[in-house]
Protein backbone atom coordinates (compact mmCIF):
# COMPACT_ATOMS: atom_id res chain seq x y z
CA UNK A 1 0.00 0.00 0.00
CA UNK A 2 1.32 3.59 -1.01
CA UNK A 3 0.27 6.71 -0.23
CA UNK A 4 1.56 9.67 -1.93
CA UNK A 5 1.06 13.49 -0.70
CA UNK A 6 1.81 16.83 -2.51
CA UNK A 7 2.10 19.71 -0.69
CA UNK A 8 2.96 23.29 -1.93
CA UNK A 9 5.58 25.20 0.16
CA UNK A 10 6.60 28.45 0.15
CA UNK A 11 9.17 29.43 -2.38
CA UNK A 12 12.54 27.70 -2.31
CA UNK A 13 15.26 30.25 -1.96
CA UNK A 14 17.32 30.49 -5.39
CA UNK A 15 20.16 29.51 -3.56
CA UNK A 16 18.70 26.03 -2.69
CA UNK A 17 17.72 25.29 -6.08
CA UNK A 18 21.01 23.39 -7.02
CA UNK A 19 22.10 23.07 -10.48
CA UNK A 20 21.94 19.29 -9.93
CA UNK A 21 18.13 19.53 -10.20
CA UNK A 22 17.15 16.40 -11.77
CA UNK A 23 14.05 15.96 -14.43
CA UNK A 24 11.47 13.64 -13.35
CA UNK A 25 12.34 11.43 -15.90
CA UNK A 26 15.87 10.56 -14.07
CA UNK A 27 13.89 10.31 -11.14
CA UNK A 28 11.17 7.92 -12.01
CA UNK A 29 10.93 4.99 -14.21
CA UNK A 30 8.29 5.32 -16.76
CA UNK A 31 8.67 2.65 -18.73
CA UNK A 32 8.47 2.84 -22.52
CA UNK A 33 6.98 6.29 -21.77
CA UNK A 34 10.35 7.21 -20.38
CA UNK A 35 11.57 8.83 -24.07
CA UNK A 36 8.83 11.19 -24.53
CA UNK A 37 8.41 12.41 -20.51
CA UNK A 38 12.74 13.31 -20.88
CA UNK A 39 12.29 14.95 -24.40
CA UNK A 40 9.36 17.34 -22.61
CA UNK A 41 12.14 17.78 -19.46
CA UNK A 42 11.38 21.71 -19.52
CA UNK A 43 7.89 21.27 -19.29
CA UNK A 44 7.84 18.68 -16.44
CA UNK A 45 8.29 19.25 -12.58
CA UNK A 46 12.31 18.35 -11.31
CA UNK A 47 13.13 16.97 -8.36
CA UNK A 48 15.73 19.07 -6.00
CA UNK A 49 16.14 16.65 -3.58
CA UNK A 50 15.30 13.16 -2.45
CA UNK A 51 15.83 11.39 1.18
CA UNK A 52 14.70 7.91 1.94
CA UNK A 53 14.21 7.25 6.07
CA UNK A 54 13.60 4.15 7.92
CA UNK A 55 10.77 3.29 9.73
CA UNK A 56 12.06 4.60 13.21
CA UNK A 57 12.29 8.01 11.31
CA UNK A 58 8.94 8.01 11.23
CA UNK A 59 6.32 9.99 13.07
CA UNK A 60 2.49 9.75 12.67
CA UNK A 61 -0.63 10.96 15.16
CA UNK A 62 -3.32 9.62 14.41
CA UNK A 63 -2.32 6.53 12.16
CA UNK A 64 0.90 5.85 15.22
CA UNK A 65 -0.55 2.82 16.47
CA UNK A 66 -2.81 1.29 13.09
CA UNK A 67 0.09 1.22 10.47
CA UNK A 68 3.18 -0.21 10.14
CA UNK A 69 5.81 1.94 8.25
CA UNK A 70 7.68 -0.10 5.58
CA UNK A 71 9.70 2.78 3.63
CA UNK A 72 9.68 6.60 3.55
CA UNK A 73 10.72 9.16 1.05
CA UNK A 74 10.51 13.14 1.54
CA UNK A 75 11.54 15.16 -1.73
CA UNK A 76 11.16 18.86 -3.16
CA UNK A 77 10.07 19.08 -6.74
CA UNK A 78 9.48 22.39 -8.67
CA UNK A 79 8.06 23.26 -12.25
CA UNK A 80 10.57 25.17 -14.54
CA UNK A 81 9.31 28.49 -14.74
CA UNK A 82 5.74 28.08 -12.43
CA UNK A 83 6.87 29.58 -9.32
CA UNK A 84 5.23 27.32 -7.74
CA UNK A 85 7.19 24.03 -5.65
CA UNK A 86 6.49 21.21 -3.55
CA UNK A 87 7.53 19.28 -0.79
CA UNK A 88 6.58 15.02 -1.73
CA UNK A 89 6.03 12.29 0.53
CA UNK A 90 5.44 9.26 -0.30
CA UNK A 91 5.35 6.13 2.21
CA UNK A 92 4.73 2.46 1.74
CA UNK A 93 2.32 1.31 4.92
CA UNK A 94 0.47 -1.70 6.08
CA UNK A 95 -2.78 -1.20 7.82
CA UNK A 96 -4.29 -2.71 10.38
CA UNK A 97 -7.79 -2.53 9.69
CA UNK A 98 -7.76 -1.61 5.73
CA UNK A 99 -9.41 1.36 4.72
CA UNK A 100 -10.00 3.56 8.23
CA UNK A 101 -6.69 3.31 8.70
CA UNK A 102 -5.93 4.30 5.60
CA UNK A 103 -8.00 7.34 6.33
CA UNK A 104 -6.05 8.00 9.34
CA UNK A 105 -2.99 8.43 7.55
CA UNK A 106 -4.26 10.31 4.85
CA UNK A 107 -5.31 12.95 7.56
CA UNK A 108 -2.07 12.91 9.05
CA UNK A 109 -0.39 13.51 5.94
CA UNK A 110 -3.01 16.24 5.07
CA UNK A 111 -2.74 18.34 8.63
CA UNK A 112 0.92 17.97 8.49
CA UNK A 113 0.99 15.30 11.58
CA UNK A 114 3.28 12.52 9.55
CA UNK A 115 6.62 13.96 10.37
CA UNK A 116 10.04 13.37 8.68
CA UNK A 117 13.48 14.33 8.85
CA UNK A 118 14.32 17.49 6.83
CA UNK A 119 13.81 17.42 3.48
CA UNK A 120 17.74 19.11 2.78
CA UNK A 121 16.87 22.41 1.84
CA UNK A 122 15.45 24.81 3.66
CA UNK A 123 11.54 24.95 2.81
CA UNK A 124 7.86 25.31 4.66
CA UNK A 125 4.73 24.08 3.92
CA UNK A 126 2.43 27.06 3.40
CA UNK A 127 -0.59 27.33 5.22
CA UNK A 128 -3.93 26.66 3.66
CA UNK A 129 -1.60 25.62 0.47
CA UNK A 130 -2.61 23.52 -2.74
CA UNK A 131 -2.24 19.81 -2.30
CA UNK A 132 -3.26 16.43 -3.76
CA UNK A 133 -2.61 12.77 -2.35
CA UNK A 134 -2.72 9.27 -4.15
CA UNK A 135 -3.27 6.18 -2.99
CA UNK A 136 -2.03 3.27 -4.39
CA UNK A 137 -3.14 -0.30 -4.29
CA UNK A 138 -0.78 -2.58 -6.31
CA UNK A 139 -2.27 -5.58 -5.53
CA UNK A 140 -6.48 -5.11 -4.02
CA UNK A 141 -6.58 -8.92 -4.34
CA UNK A 142 -9.07 -10.44 -6.21
CA UNK A 143 -11.59 -7.93 -5.96
CA UNK A 144 -12.09 -4.50 -6.97
CA UNK A 145 -12.44 -1.68 -4.30
CA UNK A 146 -16.22 -0.76 -4.10
CA UNK A 147 -17.67 2.37 -4.51
CA UNK A 148 -18.41 2.81 -0.53
CA UNK A 149 -14.29 1.91 0.25
CA UNK A 150 -13.50 4.94 -3.52
CA UNK A 151 -15.65 7.88 -1.54
CA UNK A 152 -13.92 7.20 1.60
CA UNK A 153 -10.50 6.95 0.18
CA UNK A 154 -11.85 10.65 -1.78
CA UNK A 155 -13.72 12.08 0.75
CA UNK A 156 -10.86 11.40 3.54
CA UNK A 157 -13.60 10.28 6.31
CA UNK A 158 -14.29 6.98 7.19
CA UNK A 159 -18.12 7.61 7.07
CA UNK A 160 -20.96 6.35 5.06
CA UNK A 161 -22.68 8.73 2.33
CA UNK A 162 -25.31 8.52 -0.31
CA UNK A 163 -23.97 7.49 -3.58
CA UNK A 164 -26.15 10.00 -5.37
CA UNK A 165 -23.97 13.28 -4.07
CA UNK A 166 -20.81 12.31 -4.40
CA UNK A 167 -18.67 13.87 -7.10
CA UNK A 168 -16.02 11.32 -8.28
CA UNK A 169 -14.57 10.97 -11.28
CA UNK A 170 -13.37 7.69 -12.95
CA UNK A 171 -10.95 8.17 -15.71
CA UNK A 172 -12.48 5.61 -18.55
CA UNK A 173 -9.15 3.97 -19.95
CA UNK A 174 -7.92 3.19 -16.68
CA UNK A 175 -10.87 1.37 -15.78
CA UNK A 176 -11.61 -0.78 -18.84
CA UNK A 177 -9.68 -3.57 -17.56
CA UNK A 178 -10.85 -6.13 -14.97
CA UNK A 179 -9.13 -5.83 -11.67
CA UNK A 180 -7.22 -2.66 -12.27
CA UNK A 181 -8.82 0.74 -11.97
CA UNK A 182 -8.83 4.42 -10.76
CA UNK A 183 -10.99 7.32 -9.62
CA UNK A 184 -10.18 10.82 -8.17
CA UNK A 185 -11.61 14.18 -6.78
CA UNK A 186 -9.65 17.23 -6.22
CA UNK A 187 -8.17 16.51 -3.62
CA UNK A 188 -7.37 12.83 -3.80
CA UNK A 189 -7.03 10.07 -6.37
CA UNK A 190 -7.39 6.01 -6.09
CA UNK A 191 -5.56 3.85 -8.07
CA UNK A 192 -5.50 0.20 -8.17
CA UNK A 193 -4.09 -3.44 -9.84
CA UNK A 194 -2.13 -0.38 -12.66
CA UNK A 195 1.59 -0.36 -13.85
CA UNK A 196 4.33 0.75 -12.03
CA UNK A 197 4.89 3.72 -15.08
CA UNK A 198 1.34 4.22 -15.28
CA UNK A 199 1.14 4.61 -11.22
CA UNK A 200 4.32 7.38 -12.06
CA UNK A 201 2.45 9.06 -14.88
CA UNK A 202 -0.56 9.53 -12.38
CA UNK A 203 1.91 11.80 -9.53
CA UNK A 204 3.72 13.43 -12.67
CA UNK A 205 -0.12 14.52 -13.65
CA UNK A 206 -0.95 15.28 -10.06
CA UNK A 207 1.94 17.04 -9.38
CA UNK A 208 1.00 18.90 -12.81
CA UNK A 209 -2.29 19.43 -11.83
CA UNK A 210 -1.60 20.77 -8.40
CA UNK A 211 0.82 23.46 -10.21
CA UNK A 212 -2.34 24.36 -11.78
CA UNK A 213 -3.90 25.36 -8.81
CA UNK A 214 -1.54 27.12 -7.49
CA UNK A 215 -1.84 29.65 -10.32
CA UNK A 216 -5.87 29.25 -10.50
CA UNK A 217 -5.49 30.44 -7.11
CA UNK A 218 -2.70 33.10 -6.97
CA UNK A 219 -3.69 34.59 -10.56
CA UNK A 220 -7.28 35.16 -9.12
CA UNK A 221 -5.64 36.60 -6.39
CA UNK A 222 -3.72 38.89 -7.89
CA UNK A 223 -6.20 40.31 -10.64
CA UNK A 224 -8.65 40.94 -7.65
CA UNK A 225 -6.19 42.81 -5.81
CA UNK A 226 -4.82 44.62 -9.06
CA UNK A 227 -8.54 45.54 -10.45
CA UNK A 228 -9.87 46.70 -6.66
CA UNK A 229 -6.52 49.12 -6.42
CA UNK A 230 -7.47 50.61 -9.58
CA UNK A 231 -11.08 50.74 -7.78
CA UNK A 232 -9.76 52.59 -4.97
CA UNK A 233 -7.62 55.01 -6.78
CA UNK A 234 -9.49 56.18 -9.57
CA UNK A 235 -10.06 59.76 -9.54
CA UNK A 236 -7.09 60.28 -7.36
CA UNK A 237 -5.04 63.37 -8.15
CA UNK A 238 -1.86 61.31 -8.66
CA UNK A 239 0.77 63.25 -11.16
CA UNK A 240 1.22 62.24 -14.73
CA UNK A 241 4.39 60.54 -13.64
CA UNK A 242 2.91 58.47 -10.72
CA UNK A 243 -0.03 57.53 -12.99
CA UNK A 244 2.31 56.06 -15.33
CA UNK A 245 4.13 54.46 -13.07
CA UNK A 246 1.18 52.53 -11.39
CA UNK A 247 0.07 51.26 -14.90
CA UNK A 248 3.56 49.90 -15.67
CA UNK A 249 3.19 48.15 -12.40
CA UNK A 250 -0.36 46.72 -13.46
CA UNK A 251 1.09 46.11 -17.10
CA UNK A 252 3.96 43.84 -15.27
CA UNK A 253 1.30 41.71 -13.45
CA UNK A 254 -0.92 41.32 -16.65
CA UNK A 255 2.14 39.79 -18.36
CA UNK A 256 3.38 37.74 -15.43
CA UNK A 257 0.28 36.24 -14.76
CA UNK A 258 -0.69 35.52 -19.11
CA UNK A 259 2.80 33.93 -18.79
CA UNK A 260 1.81 31.54 -15.47
CA UNK A 261 -1.18 30.59 -17.30
CA UNK A 262 0.26 29.87 -20.75
CA UNK A 263 2.40 27.44 -19.27
CA UNK A 264 0.78 26.01 -16.04
CA UNK A 265 -2.50 25.89 -17.14
CA UNK A 266 -3.13 26.03 -20.94
CA UNK A 267 0.06 24.09 -21.91
CA UNK A 268 -0.38 21.34 -20.09
CA UNK A 269 -4.24 20.93 -19.81
CA UNK A 270 -3.25 18.03 -22.37
CA UNK A 271 -0.58 15.63 -21.56
CA UNK A 272 -1.15 13.59 -25.19
CA UNK A 273 1.20 16.00 -27.24
CA UNK A 274 3.98 15.19 -24.62
CA UNK A 275 3.11 11.24 -23.11
CA UNK A 276 1.21 9.86 -25.81
CA UNK A 277 -0.58 7.35 -24.09
CA UNK A 278 -4.44 6.43 -23.55
CA UNK A 279 -4.12 6.24 -19.90
CA UNK A 280 -2.45 8.65 -18.81
CA UNK A 281 -4.23 11.26 -21.17
CA UNK A 282 -7.45 9.83 -19.51
CA UNK A 283 -6.11 10.42 -15.83
CA UNK A 284 -4.96 13.86 -16.56
CA UNK A 285 -8.42 15.20 -17.97
CA UNK A 286 -9.93 13.55 -15.70
CA UNK A 287 -7.67 15.39 -12.86
CA UNK A 288 -8.62 18.69 -14.82
CA UNK A 289 -12.28 17.87 -15.08
CA UNK A 290 -11.87 17.61 -10.82
CA UNK A 291 -10.43 20.26 -10.54
CA UNK A 292 -12.37 22.18 -12.57
CA UNK A 293 -9.84 23.84 -14.42
CA UNK A 294 -11.90 25.00 -17.24
CA UNK A 295 -14.18 27.19 -14.96
CA UNK A 296 -11.86 28.22 -13.04
CA UNK A 297 -9.86 29.59 -16.98
CA UNK A 298 -12.89 30.90 -18.25
CA UNK A 299 -12.87 33.02 -14.76
CA UNK A 300 -9.58 34.00 -15.05
CA UNK A 301 -10.33 35.06 -18.33
CA UNK A 302 -12.88 37.39 -17.68
CA UNK A 303 -10.78 39.08 -15.06
CA UNK A 304 -8.00 39.50 -17.13
CA UNK A 305 -10.57 40.98 -19.77
CA UNK A 306 -11.33 43.61 -17.04
CA UNK A 307 -8.28 44.30 -15.67
CA UNK A 308 -7.06 45.18 -19.59
CA UNK A 309 -10.39 46.88 -20.14
CA UNK A 310 -9.63 49.04 -16.54
CA UNK A 311 -6.05 50.06 -17.78
CA UNK A 312 -6.92 51.10 -20.90
CA UNK A 313 -9.52 53.43 -19.92
CA UNK A 314 -6.96 54.42 -17.36
CA UNK A 315 -4.31 54.85 -20.23
CA UNK A 316 -7.24 57.03 -22.17
CA UNK A 317 -7.95 58.98 -19.14
CA UNK A 318 -4.27 59.80 -18.64
CA UNK A 319 -3.54 60.66 -21.93
CA UNK A 320 -6.69 62.96 -22.57
CA UNK A 321 -5.38 64.82 -19.10
CA UNK A 322 -1.88 64.81 -20.47
CA UNK A 323 -3.22 66.67 -23.94
CA UNK A 324 -5.36 69.11 -22.28
CA UNK A 325 -2.62 70.14 -19.42
CA UNK A 326 -0.47 70.61 -22.97
CA UNK A 327 -3.10 72.68 -24.79
CA UNK A 328 -4.13 74.96 -21.75
CA UNK A 329 -0.29 75.40 -21.25
CA UNK A 330 0.64 76.49 -24.65
CA UNK A 331 -3.04 78.64 -24.53
CA UNK A 332 -1.52 80.68 -21.55
CA UNK A 333 2.60 81.15 -23.03
CA UNK A 334 0.65 81.79 -26.35
CA UNK A 335 -1.31 84.31 -24.66
CA UNK A 336 1.32 85.62 -22.65
CA UNK A 337 3.77 86.29 -25.28
CA UNK A 338 1.42 87.75 -27.43
CA UNK A 339 0.86 90.15 -24.97
CA UNK A 340 4.18 90.79 -24.47
CA UNK A 341 4.59 91.39 -27.91
CA UNK A 342 2.08 93.80 -28.03
CA UNK A 343 3.30 96.01 -25.20
CA UNK A 344 6.77 95.74 -26.69
CA UNK A 345 6.21 97.43 -29.54
CA UNK A 346 4.79 100.42 -28.14
CA UNK A 347 7.59 100.57 -25.48
CA UNK A 348 9.96 99.87 -28.17
CA UNK A 349 8.66 103.15 -29.47
CA UNK A 350 8.65 104.74 -26.83
CA UNK A 351 12.43 103.77 -25.00
CA UNK A 352 13.41 104.52 -28.78
CA UNK A 353 12.51 108.21 -27.96
CA UNK A 354 15.46 108.17 -25.45
CA UNK A 355 18.07 107.56 -27.90
CA UNK A 356 16.23 111.06 -30.15
CA UNK A 357 17.36 114.43 -29.80
CA UNK A 358 14.03 116.19 -27.89
CA UNK A 359 13.52 118.73 -25.32
CA UNK A 360 12.14 116.41 -23.35
CA UNK A 361 15.00 114.93 -22.67
CA UNK A 362 17.52 115.91 -20.25
CA UNK A 363 20.92 115.20 -21.40
CA UNK A 364 22.10 115.56 -18.18
CA UNK A 365 19.86 113.46 -16.15
CA UNK A 366 20.27 109.51 -15.72
CA UNK A 367 17.48 107.14 -17.81
CA UNK A 368 16.55 106.59 -14.31
CA UNK A 369 15.77 109.59 -12.82
CA UNK A 370 12.32 110.62 -11.35
CA UNK A 371 11.35 112.78 -14.03
CA UNK A 372 10.64 109.56 -15.77
CA UNK A 373 8.54 107.45 -13.63
CA UNK A 374 5.62 107.67 -15.51
CA UNK A 375 7.37 105.78 -18.56
CA UNK A 376 8.37 102.84 -15.74
CA UNK A 377 5.28 102.95 -14.17
CA UNK A 378 3.66 102.10 -17.04
CA UNK A 379 6.36 99.16 -18.39
CA UNK A 380 6.21 97.65 -15.05
CA UNK A 381 2.06 97.95 -14.61
CA UNK A 382 2.22 96.19 -18.47
CA UNK A 383 4.54 93.64 -17.11
CA UNK A 384 2.49 92.30 -13.82
CA UNK A 385 -0.64 92.58 -15.40
CA UNK A 386 0.95 90.06 -17.78
CA UNK A 387 1.90 88.32 -15.14
CA UNK A 388 -1.09 88.18 -13.44
CA UNK A 389 -3.00 87.01 -16.87
CA UNK A 390 -0.94 84.59 -16.56
CA UNK A 391 -1.23 82.89 -13.51
CA UNK A 392 -5.24 83.71 -13.34
CA UNK A 393 -5.43 81.66 -16.61
CA UNK A 394 -2.55 78.73 -14.58
CA UNK A 395 -5.18 78.63 -11.70
CA UNK A 396 -8.15 78.34 -14.11
CA UNK A 397 -7.14 75.18 -15.74
CA UNK A 398 -5.85 73.45 -12.54
CA UNK A 399 -9.48 73.88 -11.47
CA UNK A 400 -10.95 72.80 -14.92
CA UNK A 401 -8.54 69.96 -14.72
CA UNK A 402 -9.58 69.16 -11.15
CA UNK A 403 -13.32 69.36 -12.05
CA UNK A 404 -12.86 67.55 -15.44
CA UNK A 405 -11.21 64.36 -12.99
CA UNK A 406 -14.06 64.18 -10.43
Amino acid sequence: MRLVLIAEIEPLDPASETKTARPVADVLDFGRLAPHVLRNRDVFVHCHTAASHSRDEVSWKRAAQVVHTDRAVGSVWATPGAGADFYVQLVDITPSDGIPDLVAALEDMYYGDLVLPDPGIPMRRVDGGRTHQIVIFSDPGDRELTEDEIQRLIYRADLDARPEYSDIVRPTELNRRVGRGAALGPFVSVLWGQQDYIENCAFLSAITGATASVVMFEARSDLMQEIAAIGNHHGDRLAADDTRDRLDGVNRTLASIENRIALCIDGVSTIMPYVPSLRVESFHRALFTALDTEFNRTALQRLLERLHALVDLEQEMLSSRVAQESDDRTLRWSLSIGLASLVAVPFTIVFGFFGANANEIDSARSIFSMQYWPIFAIVGGATLAIGMLHLMLYLHHKRESHRRRK
